[in-house]
């Protein structure tokens, strides 16, 4: 049994992690998202789960939860057919921004300036595995209505915590790509898996963790309500 159990933990050991990464993300900061029935999905997003509009258009709705102090957390675009069009993430400084673009760029990656409503400098580009990502360090504020009950209503999640992303890889996927990194992260009850330096994208829940208000993850796969 101890043979067995050491030939496991060899054959899947986990890489150190990276804490200097070339650039640094603070938090997942919105996902943008492809409609065909704006109506419908506001109907879903805000009258059933309970997300604030933060601003709205005939083509375009930005979303927050009511914990939320920055402009948007989701963003439904109207659009001939549902597809996640960015999954955004912030980083520390303006400075990050400039470091990971070199970054990017040095890895082969194209990195493009893009202008965005309500975001700072913003930096589009894709990942090794094709996941088009956006990056900023600023956004306008928005006040928090923990206590404005008049707001409240569905389900008012707090916030988006983070973004799920599957993908099916091999156990050398980290190799292959370039470094997935690994830290353990009891309090959140799982792992965070890390692409070094480009984006945090799984967290798991304790089996049993009580429910609570945060709107726990958005899944890019997932656009559209039934």
């Amino acid at each position: 049994m101890i043979i067995a159990q050491h030939i496991l933990e060899s054959a899947v050991a986990i890489p150190k992690p990276n804490y200097n990464p070339p650039f640094n993300i603070t938090r997942a900061s919105h996902s943008v998202l492809h409609v065909k029935d704006l109506a419908k999905s506001r109907a879903f997003y805000v009258d059933l789960i309970g997300l604030v509009v933060s601003d709205e258009d005939k083509d375009t709705i930005y979303l927050r939860g009511v914990a939320e102090i920055c402009h948007h957390s989701l963003v439904l675009k109207r659009a001939n057919a549902p597809q996640a069009e960015r999954v955004g993430m912030r980083c520390f400084t303006e400075e990050d921004l400039e470091k990971a673009k070199r970054h990017f760029e040095k890895a082969g990656l194209p990195a493009l300036w893009v202008e965005r409503p309500y975001q700072g400098r913003t930096l589009h580009v894709s990942d090794p595995l094709g996941l088009p990502l956006e990056f900023c360090a600023t956004m306008t504020l928005k006040p928090r209505l923990m206590t404005s009950f008049e707001h409240h209503h569905g389900a008012v999640p707090h916030r988006i915590d983070h973004f799920l992303r599957a993908v099916m890889v091999g156990r050398d996927h980290c190799r292959t790509i370039g470094g997935d990194e690994i830290a353990e992260q009891p309090e959140l009850g799982g792992k965070i898996m890390r692409d070094v330096g480009m984006v945090i994208h799984v967290v798991a829940r304790q089996v049993g963790e009580p429910a609570g208000c945060d709107t726990h993850a958005v899944k890019p796969i997932l656009i559209e309500p039934v």
